[in-house]
């Protein structure tokens, strides 16, 4: 295994072996290039201290920290759950699903080739599905969706009793009519009829309001009812 004892707070790394709980980082700003379980159970998980950069190869879950995490993913097939910082995942360019879901600020979450699935936190998120059949929720704030190539479905928040206060103001910047939907949660039919029904256009798409929550979609002139449904019609 490669020695990474400098970046790790260990004597010596190759203790580390058979480990399935892996705490990394011992200040800001780390760096770990290399993390992998040699002998541990199938489910691996890896929690860091602080803010670090870290290359994801063999764990298989990952969950941040207070300060401004940077994940990268070299294979797939990975949990990340995001901190309390403005935190970025980037699991471009492996097939495998990944589930990214946003913490408590502004998170920059970078899908792959696969068909992922991705969530907003509580903070303004950047979200861009990337080449796969994606499924992007929007989180509490106003967050910035963009699908990509691929049939991809966009789950947005109603009004939730839970967070009263949220802003709920999603953009979609790439929806591609008669390809890609809206899920909408915690919605009725009737109340999709009536949004469909005031949409109005605005410069470079549609905007509509339902449930407490504005949506801007971009890239259409119009939504048709067939673009958009409950999140329970859609199995979410």
């Amino acid at each position: 295994m490669e020695s990474l004892d400098a970046y790790m707070g260990f004597l010596n790394v190759q203790e580390l072996i058979d480990q399935d709980f892996l705490p990394v980082g011992t200040s800001d700003n780390d760096v770990v290039k290399l993390v992998k379980f040699l002998g541990g159970a199938p489910q691996n998980f890896l929690d860091s201290d602080l803010g670090e950069a870290i290359v994801l190869e063999e764990a298989t879950a990952y969950v941040g920290t207070d300060i401004e995490d940077h994940v990268y993913s070299e294979i797939g097939g990975h949990d990340i759950f995001m901190g309390l910082g403005k935190d970025f995942a980037d699991v471009r360019g492996v097939t495998a699903t990944n589930v990214v879901n946003g913490g408590n600020q502004g998170d920059t979450i970078l899908g792959g080739d696969g068909g992922d699935e991705l969530r907003g936190g509580k903070g303004l998120d950047s979200i861009v599905g990337g080449a796969g059949d994606d499924t992007i929720y929007s989180g509490l704030g106003q967050d910035t969706l963009t699908g990509g190539n691929g049939a991809d479905i966009f789950v947005l928040r109603g009004f939730d009793v839970n967070f009263p206060g949220a802003v709920l103001a999603p953009t979609v910047t790439d929806f591609q009519a008669g390809l890609d939907k809206l899920a909408i949660q915690g919605v009725t039919d009737a109340q999709i009829a009536a949004a469909l029904a005031g949409q109005t256009q605005i410069s470079g798409g549609v905007q509509f309001t339902i449930a407490g929550a504005t949506v801007t979609v971009q890239g259409v002139n119009t939504l048709a009812a067939s673009d958009i449904g409950t999140a329970d019609f859609f199995g979410i």
